[in-house]
């Protein structure tokens, strides 16, 4: 054991001086940052090409393009406070909710390319929710894991986690 114990401090004292011995290296520079002011409350953001796309709360959905940093209202929801936004290839899916009963929900499909709403369904699920394969959404609502088409709203698979 004291050999053991031996070897390695003197393991330990090689590669200590071997780092003694090393040329000193300035630290490499922080890249360029650009601030973009944004007033009130990002619940959540979403990334699609050189796009970020922020779910705003009462300003709707914003978008931002990374490369012009132009910022703009994207879109709003009159009487909706935006808390969720997803894209993927090309759709934005986003959850509003009823700023007067903070019940009511919506789900909204968005083509980002035209900005037309190609779905808005009503949902009485309120759990995390995420874009999921061949266009699909999938919430998870307490004990309830759902996949869901956003296009016409149908549930297509749901499994109840049993003791959650």
């Amino acid at each position: 054991m004291r050999k053991i114990a031996l070897n390695m401090i003197a393991g330990l004292a090689l590669i200590l001086m071997g780092c003694a011995q090393l040329p000193k290296q300035e630290p490499a520079s922080a890249p360029d940052r650009t601030l973009i002011p944004l007033d009130g409350t990002i619940h959540t953001a979403a990334l699609e090409g050189d796009w970020v796309y922020l779910a705003a709360g009462e300003k709707g959905l914003v978008r931002i393009n990374l490369r012009s940093q132009e910022v703009r209202i994207y879109k709003r929801f009159p009487g909706e406070s935006v808390d969720w936004v997803g894209v993927e290839q090309g759709k934005a899916y986003v959850r509003t909710y009823s700023k007067n009963d903070h019940v009511t929900r919506h789900i909204r499909v968005i083509d980002v390319l035209s900005d037309e709403v190609l779905n808005s369904m009503e949902v009485d699920f309120w759990g995390s929710i995420g874009p999921a394969p061949n266009g699909r959404l999938y919430v998870i609502d307490t004990s309830t894991i759902r996949i869901i088409d956003p296009t016409s709203g149908d549930i297509l698979h749901e499994v109840k986690v049993p003791g959650v």
